[in-house]
């Protein structure tokens, strides 16, 4: 019996090389879903360094997984440098993968597909295929396709068991949404009837068009849980700090400086009347009502805010222009926050309460083909710059007319440095 005992403890010594290593990997995977990335990676990179070979090459690979997770790009790009690229089995794939997330990271999911469609098509185990579906669903949500993505992980969930790796995944295609533009979102909606997908759409269009704050978001959150009270995002939002209505207080004056003379007159009128537009829309949510009075910038944008304060206005929306923009910063301090609605030229300070927001090229450009539309006006000729900001001018223009039925018969563009532009 006491030989037999011996020759036990005497096996179990000379096995016991490979159980360190063993634990040491139990534990850097039970790091990994914890979500403790980082603490993760330097287990596998302390594996790494006691062993060689195509072992060495499998817990750095999963090392740089790690940190890639962990928002650690610097690293795991450094890392993936070093290596040459395996040839076979599961490190060609783990290399594969990481390759297609610095990809992701570097904002190219066209490559970041490339690696990982072959992937599939290989006897992966579930965890790698899980992995793999995940950074696709990324891929697809750089590329504008919200749908493909949503798809993607709700089939990625079906396969999940566990209650934190499903609260991970919703958590996942979350920030996917949040990283897409809220007009992209709005269409991909209209294109299904798939409550839960819509359900995803339409919170993520919330959440990105309010920046998740303030009454428009609050309200909007409140009319989502009414529409869908079983939807999975509810735990998210279960999460997220929703502010009180009793949070707001909104200044009972605001002050529109406007063009409303000379030659950009019109441009001034129509953003009048949609500032109007919008504001009585959204009259019923606020606390009380407001007072606007309207000053014409045209006279003198300085000389507008001024008169504005002496008036009682708390807060100014405008100018409008981006010349009265530079001219009301460079007064240098503003008692009154101001809302100006184009921005500064490149490089140039903001005084503090000076805060710039203007639509982009694609959204001026979108805007004005809905216009069009709704004046009835069915055909269109685009002129434009012969840049990168004309041929986006175009494009968003093109694609806006021809979703609401119109045509666009020619696009031409033009030199911008010539000063005739005559045909």
């Amino acid at each position: 019996m006491l030989t037999l005992l011996a020759s036990v403890l005497l096996l179990s010594a000379c096995a016991s090389g490979s159980l360190p290593g063993i634990s040491a990997e139990n534990r850097a995977e039970r790091l990994a879903r914890a979500g403790r990335h980082d603490d993760a990676a330097a287990e596998y990179i302390n594996m790494a360094g006691d062993v060689a070979g195509s072992t060495r090459e499998r817990f750095t690979l999963l090392a740089i997984e790690q940190w890639l997770e962990a928002g650690d790009v610097r690293r795991a790009r450094n890392a993936m440098r070093r290596m040459e690229t395996p040839t076979q089995g599961e490190n060609l794939w783990l290399w594969s993968s990481n390759a297609a997330a610095l990809a992701l990271w570097d904002g190219r999911p066209d490559d970041a597909l490339l690696l990982l469609e072959p992937l599939l098509r290989q006897p992966l185990s579930q965890p790698a295929r899980l992995n793999i579906e995940a950074l696709q669903a990324d891929a697809w949500f750089q590329k504008g396709d919200p749908l493909r993505a949503i798809a993607l992980y709700r089939q990625r969930e079906e396969k999940l068991e566990n209650r934190r790796d499903i609260a991970q995944n919703r958590e996942r295609l979350w920030a996917g949404l949040l990283v897409s533009r809220p007009r992209a979102l709005r269409a991909a909606a209209k294109m299904t009837d798939d409550p839960i997908v819509i359900g995803w759409l339409t919170l993520g269009s919330l959440a990105t068009s309010t920046g998740q704050q303030g009454v428009g978001w609050r309200g909007g959150v409140a009319r989502w849980l009414e529409e869908h009270a079983n939807h999975p995002a509810a735990d998210l939002l279960a999460e997220i700090e929703i502010p009180e209505a009793g949070e707001f207080e909104y200044p009972q004056q605001v002050a529109l400086l406007l063009p409303l003379s000379g030659t950009n007159k019109t441009a001034g009128e129509a953003v009048q009347k949609g500032f109007f537009s919008a504001y009585f829309s959204a009259a019923e949510q606020l606390d009380s009502a407001q007072q606007v009075r309207v000053y014409d910038s045209n006279e003198g944008v300085t000389a507008a805010y001024q008169a504005a304060i002496t008036d009682g206005a708390e807060f100014v929306v405008g100018p409008l222009l981006r010349g009265n923009v530079s001219e009301l910063a460079a007064a240098g301090l503003l008692p009154v926050p101001v809302l100006a609605l184009n921005y500064l030229p490149d490089n140039a300070a903001a005084p503090p309460a000076l805060y710039q927001f203007a639509l982009s090229p694609e959204d001026e450009a979108i805007a004005a083909a809905a216009r069009a539309r709704a004046d009835g006006h069915r055909q269109a000729l685009v002129l434009v710059p012969r840049n990168d900001w004309g041929r986006r001018l175009a494009i968003s223009f093109a694609d806006e007319m021809l979703a609401q039925g119109g045509n666009v018969l020619e696009v031409s563009d033009y030199e911008p440095d010539k000063n005739d532009f005559s045909f």
